[in-house]
Formats: C-alpha cells, structure tokens, sequence
C-alpha cells in the first residue's frame, strides 16, 4: 500500500516548499558549481554574484531552478544554518 505523502508531516523538516513544479534542470558540471561554506574569508555578495552567473548561464531563471540548485552548494557551517530554519519558511528565491 502506497502512503500519501502530501497529507504527512515532512520529516526532515525541509526548510524549502516544494511547489511540485516540472522544471528542466540542465546538467551542470560539479566543478562549475561554487560552493558556500560560510568561513570567514568568502563573502556572501561575490559567492551570490557567481551562483547568479551560473544560473543565468545555464537557463536557470525561475525560482524553483534557483532553490533547487542552491542545495547544492551549501557545505559545512552554511549547510547547518539551513537545517535549522523551519519547515517550509522558504518559499522562493527571494525568501532565500
């Protein structure tokens, strides 16, 4: 028997709101992709600068491109401060 998730609580207490929209998400090479890990010598503006190329670069314009691949490159301390935020608390890219 096959459980609705829809109706369930999110474990995980997953911080994006997955809308269930059909986007293409392009391949994109891993060593093309920055990462964040929130040290004390990278600046959040350049690193945004350069997620924001990469998503104009690859077609990634909608929201829900944007939050998916912004999963992607949070590590260490960044990746933890995501965790923490609540279920559902974003909601598009400008919630981010």
């Amino acid at each position: 028997m096959d459980k609705d998730y829809d109706n369930e609580e999110d474990p995980l207490n997953f911080p994006i709101e997955d809308t269930y929209i059909s986007v293409h998400m392009k391949s994109i090479p891993p060593s093309f992709i920055p990462n964040f890990h929130d040290m004390r010598l990278e600046d959040p503006k350049t690193f945004l600068f350069q997620f924001e190329n990469l998503c104009r670069s690859y077609g990634y314009l909608l929201n829900t491109q944007k939050l998916r691949l912004f999963l992607e490159i949070l590590k260490d301390r960044a990746l933890k401060w995501f965790l923490i935020l609540g279920t559902n608390s974003i909601r598009s890219w400008n919630d981010m």
